[in-house]
């Protein structure tokens, strides 16, 4: 029990750091493209991130969450339903938001978001396929590799964003960075979880989809005001922005 605790501690000490730094680069970065780019390319991704904030709190109904949380008695055949789980709604809301992508753009008062939220929606996909290898990380508190992983990520974001932008790619340096942030922490979590239990097919278990299933609903239901009022400053900094 003190060897749990004390893991534990180094870990958020870990995480609080690499949250720190994080933000360094975020605020560092943020001044920077500030001065290369329109605030109308910073509004059009904003509106992007409406969309895509409803569909990663939806896709996986908090099936990653569950994981971290489960207390069952066969973990990796939970991690690949949940690999599977993911994967499968986030195909599915992929393929939506291409197929209503003018519709949608509409809806946020803006048709200039039809040419850029096709790539933006790559996010999902790539997200999918890091959830179910991310949270056996958290599960077995592998918190040192979780910061690094974070502080690689966001430095990815800062040098392609920053990259495109004095190239004079205008919103697609947006795009790339949060592309290349994604891409970045998707393969690191594969890489630093060293099992691939997640991915190794097995005989589905409805009983254990039950369960996490439940887990994962009650924890939707928790973040969904706390996504909401995001949502509610995107679409107002997308909105006056983006006009």
């Amino acid at each position: 029990m003190k060897g749990l605790k004390e893991k534990t501690f180094r870990g958020a000490v870990h995480l609080g750091w690499a949250t720190l730094v994080s933000r360094v680069l975020s605020v560092v970065s943020g001044i920077i493209l500030a001065r290369l780019l329109d605030p109308v390319e910073f509004g059009l991704v904003s509106l992007c991130y409406i969309v895509l904030s409803v569909v990663s709190l939806l896709a996986p109904l908090g099936m990653s969450t569950a994981l971290i949380r489960y207390r069952g008695e066969n973990p990796d055949k939970a991690s690949f339903q949940v690999f599977v789980w993911v994967m499968t709604t986030g195909t599915v809301f992929f393929l939506l938001v291409l197929l209503f992508t003018d519709q949608l753009a509409n809806l946020l008062g803006n048709p200039s978001l039809s040419t850029i939220l096709p790539w933006m929606a790559l996010l999902i996909l790539i997200d999918m396929v890091g959830r179910a290898p991310e949270a056996l990380l958290e599960r077995n508190l592998e918190f040192r590799a979780m910061s690094r992983i974070q502080i690689t990520s966001e430095f990815s974001f800062v040098v392609v964003s920053i990259g495109l932008a004095l190239g004079g790619w205008g919103v697609w340096s947006l795009v790339g960075g949060h592309l290349a942030r994604a891409l970045t922490g998707t393969i690191l979590c594969i890489a630093g979880h060293k099992g691939k239990e997640w991915f190794t097919p097995k005989r589905w278990d409805w009983q254990i989809h039950k369960d996490l299933m439940r887990f994962g609903i009650r924890s939707v239901a928790s973040n969904a005001v706390n996504r909401f009022y995001l949502n509610v400053d995107n679409f107002v900094v997308g909105r006056e922005l983006g006009a």
